[in-house]
């Protein structure tokens, strides 16, 4: 029987034991036992860098609040953001340890993939990675605001980049939302396996494609500004560094 056929003489629930999430290459024999798994690997990846923005976060709130003694409007967005990517590490830590994140598809029963410890924190991912890609951008360029706030070009230059941020990333968070929460008639399992969830798909493939051109423009913004102040050559190219160091 074809990997993607299924007897509708068996229980759905008894077949999709048996069917894997994707069809395995040619000569590959799915293993629903013991199938080779890099999410330890993953959790572990994931969580050192998580560490390590966290603790750039709380070295800018200690700065923030202890030497320059005040907060301001880009310290309120990458904390809400830090949310965001709080939630969204949740989400792969729990798809990685009890769903089938790490897996090949193949490997992957189509039960275990729409039991509830696969489905939520696919959800979760899909729902937070469009507001905290906006509000850590937004955050950077409300920064460069108060940087090169005497500069006018780039003035203009970040509030044309915060209303294209704005324009893309707000109408895709609800329409993200829209596709992947089930109706009040439907069940989770029920809406996994819809059309309307599908299409999360090609929103989610739109994300990091239009975040890197955002990522390019906060990149050269900086760079542009900083070749026009008078410093320095040594001391202008060190300041340039500070801001490619965002390039990890």
């Amino acid at each position: 029987m074809s990997y993607l056929a299924l007897d509708f003489n068996q229980s759905i629930p008894q077949a999709l034991q048996h069917i894997p999430a994707l069809p395995p290459p040619d000569g590959v024999t799915p293993n629903f036992v013991d199938p080779p798994t890099r999410s330890t690997l993953l959790v572990t990846v994931i969580s050192v860098l998580f560490g390590l923005m966290f603790i750039f976060y709380l070295s800018r709130v200690y700065m923030k609040l202890m030497i320059i003694g005040e907060m301001t409007l880009d310290d309120l967005t990458c904390t809400i953001g830090l949310v965001g990517a709080i939630a969204y590490y949740t989400g792969v830590v729990v798809g990685a340890t009890r769903g089938p994140i790490g897996k090949h598809q193949w490997d992957v029963p189509r039960s275990e993939e729409m039991n509830m410890n696969s489905i939520f924190p696919l959800w979760i991912r899909v729902v937070v990675t469009g507001p905290t890609y906006l509000l850590f951008k937004a955050t950077l360029f409300i920064m460069y605001l108060k940087i090169f706030k005497p500069m006018r070009w780039v003035r203009v230059s970040v509030y044309i980049g915060l209303v294209l941020l704005c324009l893309f990333y707000v109408p895709v968070m609800v329409v993200q939302f829209y596709f992947a929460t089930p109706r009040p008639h439907e069940t989770w399992t029920a809406h996994f396996m819809s059309p309307m969830q599908q299409k999360t798909g090609i929103l989610l493939i739109s994300l990091p494609t239009v975040g890197l051109a955002f990522d390019v423009y906060l990149l050269l913004l900086p760079m542009a500004a900083i070749s026009q102040v008078q410093l320095p050559p040594k001391r202008k190219l060190g300041v340039m560094m500070i801001f490619l160091s965002g390039i990890l």
